[in-house]
């Protein structure tokens, strides 16, 4: 049934050279070609890669900004725990402000640092930031123009026990 060029399935023998192809390869060649495809893909890929690079991009500054966050909120408690026990609330506050900064080291984010005594006596510093990359200044999506984002810290701090956050 074989002549030893070919393999024998079922009753077909199939060889190199006799051009018989079982059915359901000719099927798979048909419909599988690289260059004789209807396109799909290449139609599908071309409405969803907008999309993903649009959602590659927010997931990316979202990762910057939450760093931005840590190291911020780091640089503030440091800067404030430094700067609170002087008794000079408004110098102080300018002067964490400006430690806060310095440490920070960014073009796209602008920092705040306010004070005001409590009730009880202690003192409450709000530090915020406001994050602006360069890329996103002026720019709008479906004609809202996209603001700052800004995150914010308050730390309370006693006057009586020097340094100590509460």
């Amino acid at each position: 049934m074989s002549d030893g060029i070919g393999k024998r399935r079922g009753s077909h023998v199939f060889s190199a050279g006799d051009g018989r192809l079982p059915r359901i390869a000719r099927k798979s060649l048909r419909t599988c070609r690289f260059f004789g495809a209807s396109g799909q893909m290449a139609v599908e890929f071309a409405v969803m890669a907008p999309v993903m690079a649009a959602m590659a991009f927010i997931f990316l500054n979202a990762l910057i900004f939450v760093g931005d966050c840590a190291s911020f909120d780091i640089a503030a408690r440091d800067a404030i725990r430094l700067q609170a026990d002087d008794g000079r609330q408004a110098q102080g506050s300018a002067e964490a402000r400006e430690l806060i900064e310095r440490r920070l080291d960014k073009d796209y984010e602008s920092v705040e640092v306010t004070c005001e005594k409590t009730g009880t006596g202690h003192i409450r510093y709000t530090a915020s930031a406001s994050f602006s990359p360069p890329f996103l200044e002026g720019a709008s999506v479906f004609g809202v123009s996209v603001p700052a984002l800004r995150h914010e810290v308050e730390f309370t701090v006693s006057p009586y026990r020097k340094g100590v956050v509460i």
